[in-house]
């Protein structure tokens, strides 16, 4: 099968625009284990 350059290029697009997407909901998810482990750290037994 033979892959036209165009269809490369978009594929690259999507692969950053996923990879940026992935980054993006990481970072949250960080930052929520954080919160979580502060208020977990903080809270009266």
């Amino acid at each position: 099968m033979r892959k036209e350059p165009c269809s490369v290029k978009i594929n690259d697009e999507v692969l950053s625009w996923v990879g940026i997407v992935i980054l993006g909901i990481a970072h949250g998810i960080l930052e929520d284990l954080m919160f979580i482990r502060v208020l977990v750290e903080y809270m009266p037994p």
